[in-house]
């Protein structure tokens, strides 16, 4: 292929030879040489697609970069709508009235607002209006072809959909943003803007309904109105442990997942049926027995609803003008809503609007409101089976976007703008984070001439010819960091400086000393005495440490705080000011104009050079968004490193050391935020603010707290019913427990009026027939108050001796007992912890809601001394038997498995058997004793892979009348908690 390319250039230069400099044709042709020779990625990958794709501007949102620069682009895309298209939702962005599409509408609705709607008559009626009413799942891979279709088929004069002002205000801000063109789902809250509170969390999907019937009907310059009932508050209860439940999903369990199958079935008729009416038919009944079972509240609140929205299209069509034809209104509704809808509009098209016509409700507050999103890989990659192939924005976008690219290519640069952008690229590759060393003046040299060499044979000097110069020349000549590769970080910094992108959202703080036209005389004065001498900064840099600047004097403060100001400067830990990185590319910019004015020699500058790139190394800013997976990974090596050094806790230089050897011994890929010394710290920073970690009270380092465990629980076990852990483990499940049954009975003097259940209340008066002036207070029904009580104390036996620290076995060990503590606790019992090595000691007695205090002191036991099982047994049944209480009491044994030690009294009554294993005698004879005092024991068995299943726990076990689960893996532990 190469040769072929080179070939082909050859006979261009044969044929033009007039026209090109021998220096620029000999530099397009050696360039091309090298990289054939020395690179292994196909060329083509290198040099083609100049121009900008839909996939690098998702790549740059899903980094936290800015598109911004191509949002006239997307205005022509989209019909140029009158408001500003999004290009980020970082920021908070005030939600755009909903009338704002009624301007491009036309004449066909009367001049009101939803404000100035005071009294319809109650005669009023839908006849003469032709509705056509449809359900539609609000998103779905069939979606947007769907609704294309059908905006042709009935080419409605009105489109009103059941979305609240406020939800379709945002809607319309996400339909015009660059989330929605390039296919990219939005994870956003809806929040008053002076108070923060948040009024709605959702998600919204390219291609779905709103978002798609905006678009066309902003195209086809069709009304959209929302009719849909403004956001109330849910019913709200609470559990027995002071938990927040919602009293109309606890009603109705199951209705969440019956919605989103509904939902499911509908995309698959879409698929199948392209009759309207046939596809109106099935979705009809699936919307029926959806509904069917539906009761409570929850009914009687979507009831409300079809009221609420049937009463706002009675509004708007009361203001439409006569026109030639009947009015055509398409009306698209959610599948819950579809059956009440449909009967309610049956009844107002005979007139009768009286008992249904429901007065206009505002949002809560008369207030500003704003939407703030953010997206992510997990986020788009979970939303993927709901997101279409393609959707009518994007198609609008492309179509624009290969406009914009051909017009781009086309365009002919001036030779100064040619001579910034030569200079723009390979600034850029000096300061790259990823780039350990850029491309040199020599370099740039080259970049040059080969682009004067391309831009021959392309007649001219074009976007086009600077980026196929570049993806020719810079790639061989900068040295990049591990696994990353050199050509697609100069294919991102080409576009970055030919189009105005950036593909991080650190990019503009990074080049901002660079660009910035800024006095760098005044700057550079301030800096360069502060600094220490060259040889300090390399004496330093040898011993991983950063340029320090000197301390705060009376005489520097003012000077030190306007650069501290202008984030030149940064105080470190001891209070002492360091150098930036916006500080150390000025240098680097200052070092570089030196060597062009012939004020230092090459070798000065290379050596000068190269100390300021080992200090930009030094702190290059981390990025903290690791996913879910690697932060899981990150407690397990923390607590492998806990467990390793035999401590109750580390501290940044154990983890530092941790870290060194893990890459350099066990040839572990970390991340940078783990190989690079300041990142990692800005790294354990970061998991102290999540409370993954806190500071030790006994030492300077940290512990691992409870969150992380519960952290590493969510991630690794499937969501199963809580009691499903102590029924793999101990044989036990939700009969541990007792619930609350809604049992009633007369009202009696004295009793609350919270207890009144007004449902039970009003049967009793219907029943009796009554009028309310008949009530009398036996008519009353209140809630029979029941006590719910713990009906099992259960012990965690857990095994903290020096043998639990290798292979991560007290890793596992504490996640099965974390795992158990917090099923446990949630299903109403008691839980305390023993833990045990040369002797047992209660840790943590009885509780029956210090889950916190519980999970903190498992996540802190460390590793040390022998394995006295029967110790540990022991004082689990006198911890159980503290109190008097006729629970159910059990014991979770959690060790890998061979008991070392023995107590003294144990060693003194079993010293005459020298037959046998006194330590495992020991233990067999505690679980013996617990099982008369009606204790049942359990073994989670904490073993290698390698290692052969003991007898002895299977002998512990059986005389403890209880069961086994092993764990050697992650595997394994999903499988014990199941």
């Amino acid at each position: 292929m190469i040769r072929r390319r080179l070939r082909k250039i050859l006979e261009e230069v044969y044929l033009r030879r007039n026209t090109i400099t021998t220096l620029a044709l000999t530099c397009v042709i050696i360039s091309l040489m090298v990289i054939s020779y020395s690179s292994s990625k196909p060329q083509t990958e290198i040099t083609q697609g100049t121009g900008i794709t839909v996939g690098d501007l998702r790549r740059a949102i899903l980094r936290g970069g800015d598109v911004s620069s191509m949002a006239s682009v997307l205005q022509r895309a989209l019909g140029c709508p009158p408001f500003p298209v999004i290009s980020s939702f970082k920021e908070p962005q005030f939600i755009t009235d909903s009338a704002v599409l009624f301007s491009s509408a036309g004449a066909s609705l009367s001049d009101f607002s939803e404000e100035e709607i005071k009294n319809v008559e109650t005669s009023a009626s839908l006849f003469g209006i032709d509705i056509k009413l449809v359900p539609i799942a609000p998103y779905g891979r069939n979606i947007a072809r769907f609704l294309t279709g059908l905006f042709k088929e009935t080419k409605p004069d009105i489109i009103a959909m059941d979305l609240s002002p406020v939800e379709m205000g945002a809607q319309i801000l996400y339909t015009f943003s660059f989330f929605n063109v390039l296919g990219l789902p939005l994870q956003a809250d809806i929040r008053f803007a002076d108070s923060g509170e948040e009024y709605l969390n959702k998600l919204f999907y390219p291609g779905s309904v709103p978002s798609t019937a905006i678009l066309r009907g902003f195209l086809d310059k069709t009304p959209l109105i929302p009719v849909g009932r403004p956001l109330r508050s849910k019913r709200q209860g609470t559990t027995p442990d002071g938990g927040v439940i919602d009293l109309d999903l606890l009603e109705n369990p199951q209705w969440e997942s019956n919605l989103l199958l509904a939902y499911r079935e509908i995309n698959e008729v879409m698929k199948g049926v392209d009759n309207l009416e046939e596809y109106i038919r099935q979705v009809g009944e699936i919307s029926l027995s959806l509904t069917k079972t539906l009761g409570g509240t929850l009914r009687d609140s979507l009831i409300e609803e079809a009221r609420y929205s049937c009463s706002r299209i009675l509004d708007f069509t009361a203001g439409l003008r006569p026109g030639e034809h009947q009015a055509r209104l398409l009306v698209l509704v959610d599948p819950s809503r579809y059956g009440d809808i449909e009967y309610i509009i049956g009844l107002l098209r005979q007139g009768i609007s009286e008992e249904i016509y429901k007065r206009a409700e505002s949002n809560r507050r008369s207030r500003k409101m704003v939407l703030a999103g953010w997206i992510n890989e997990a986020i788009n990659d979970e939303a993927q089976d709901y997101l279409p192939e393609k959707t009518p924005a994007q198609e609008l976008f492309l179509s624009a976007l290969e406009q914009y690219n051909r017009s781009q290519e086309s365009e002919i640069l001036s030779e100064s703008e040619f001579h910034r952008l030569i200079v723009q690229i390979s600034r850029r590759t000096r300061i790259h984070p990823d780039i350990i060393r850029g491309v040199s003046v020599r370099g740039a040299i080259a970049f040059e001439e080969v682009a004067r060499g391309v831009s021959e044979l392309h007649q001219g000097i074009t976007r086009v010819s600077l980026a196929k110069a570049a993806m020719i020349t810079i790639p061989p000549r900068i040295n990049v960091k591990p696994e990353i590769d050199a050509a697609s970080i100069v294919k991102d910094i080409t576009l970055e400086a030919l189009y105005g992108l950036s593909f991080s959202g650190d990019a503009e703080e990074a080049l901002s000393g660079t660009l910035k036209k800024a006095s760098l005389g005044d700057i550079l004065s301030n800096l360069n005495p502060l600094a220490k001498t060259p040889s300090e900064q390399e004496h330093q840099l040898s011993q991983g440490k950063l340029p320090v600047v000197i301390s705060e004097t009376d005489k520097n403060r003012e000077t030190l705080k306007r650069l501290e100001e202008m984030r030149f400067l940064k105080k470190d830990e001891q209070g002492r000011y360091q150098l930036t990185r916006k500080a150390l590319e000025q240098m680097l910019m200052d070092l570089e104009q030196r060597l062009k004015a012939g004020e230092i020699t090459p070798d000065e500058y290379n050596r000068q050079k190269s100390t300021l790139m080992k200090a930009m190394r030094q702190i290059t800013k981390p990025q903290y968004r690791i996913s879910s997976r690697e932060l899981a990974t990150t407690v397990m090596e923390m607590m492998d490193a806990q467990d390793k050094l035999w401590e109750k806790d580390i501290n940044f230089n154990t983890m530092h050391v941790y870290y060194h050897i893990k890459e350099n011994s066990e040839g572990a890929a970390l991340i940078p935020q783990k190989r690079e010394y300041q990142a990692l710290k800005r790294l354990i920073d970061d998991l102290d603010r999540r409370k993954i970690l806190a500071a030790s009270e006994k030492s300077s380092g940290f512990v691992l707290t409870g969150m992380a465990l519960n952290m590493l629980l969510k991630y690794l076990m499937d969501k199963d019913m809580p009691g499903s852990v102590l029924q793999g483990v101990m044989g036990q499940g939700r009969t541990l427990t007792s619930e609350r049954k809604n049992e009633v009975r007369r009202y009696s003097a004295g009793d609350a009026f919270r207890d009144i259940s007004f449902r039970q209340t009003l049967k009793e008066i219907v029943r009796q027939k009554r009028n309310l002036k008949e009530v009398r207070n036996s008519d009353f029904r209140v809630f029979m108050k029941r006590l719910r009580q713990p009906k099992a104390d259960i012990i965690i036996c857990l095994d903290t001796s020096g043998s639990m620290g290798f292979h991560q076995k007290l890793t596992y060990a504490r996640l099965a007992a974390a795992g158990i503590a917090q099923a446990a606790l949630e299903e109403g019992n008691r839980v305390g912890l023993v833990a045990f090595n040369d002797y047992g000691q209660a840790t943590v007695p009885l509780t029956a809601d210090d889950k916190e205090g519980l999970l903190n002191c498992i996540a802190a036991t460390t590793p040390r001394g022998n394995t006295n099982i029967g110790d540990g047994i022991k004082s689990s049944v006198d911890l159980l038997f503290k109190s008097f209480n006729n629970n159910q009491k059990y014991i979770m044994l959690i060790t890998d498995g061979q008991p070392t030690a023995i107590s003294e009294s144990d060693f003194d009554r079993l010293k005459g058997d020298r037959s046998r294993d006194l330590t495992e005698e020991s233990a067999l004879l505690e679980a013996r004793r617990a099982v008369t005092r009606g204790v049942r024991v359990s073994v989670v068995y904490i073993a290698a892979e390698s290692e052969a299943s003991g007898e002895f726990i299977k002998e512990i076990a059986r005389v403890g009348k209880g069961k086994i689960r092993r764990v050697s893996n992650s595997d394994d532990l999903k499988v014990a908690m199941k």
